[in-house]
């Protein structure tokens, strides 16, 4: 299983051209030998939820439905694609080795909370194709805690949509297809 970390967290990134075995995330044909359909394929990402801030996968489950999904990242994944890359969510509730993958959900964007506005330029320019959406300091200061605290002044966050309906919607052909 690929762990991400901080300084590593690129290696997370799974690539549809990586040479994977049989059976693991994009591998590009069926074990049948069929050629997989590739208009929805998309770099997916694999982040660890925290026993820390959330005891159980539920614990996070629950605040996803109410707050929607925000993983912070230490840097830009230029890689995904907003509306088809995935975020696989994986938890060990409390069981160092014995994680397990418990849900995804399919990344809409990316939020950067910043109040300097040329940073915001550079940033919406420099990664125009991840849906990049400042989020100021005072609007994060007011949005509901979540049990990982606040988000942070300066960092950056992968995000569902807000409205799970539409992570539901989003998210239903894309399983079927996998």
């Amino acid at each position: 299983m690929v762990k991400p970390t901080r300084s590593g967290w690129r290696n997370s990134v799974v690539a549809k051209d990586t040479p994977w075995r049989s059976g693991l995330l994009n591998q590009p044909a069926r074990r049948e030998g069929t050629e997989m359909e590739t208009e929805n394929q998309a770099a997916d990402i694999l982040m660890w939820v925290g026993t820390g801030f959330y005891p159980t996968k539920d614990s996070y489950i629950k605040e996803a439905l109410t707050l929607g999904c925000a993983k912070r990242v230490p840097m830009l994944p230029s890689e995904i694609v907003p509306g088809k890359s995935r975020c696989f969510l994986a938890h060990d509730e409390g069981k160092k080795g014995h994680g397990f993958i418990f849900g995804f959900f399919v990344v809409s964007g990316v939020d950067i909370i910043l109040d300097d506005e040329e940073k915001i330029n550079k940033y919406q320019q420099e990664y125009e194709n991840l849906n990049v959406r400042p989020i100021s300091s005072a609007q994060a200061r007011a949005e509901p805690r979540r049990l990982c605290g606040e988000r942070t002044y300066g960092a950056s966050y992968i995000v569902s949509e807000n409205d799970m309906t539409k992570v539901f919607e989003a998210a239903l052909p894309l399983a079927e297809k996998a």
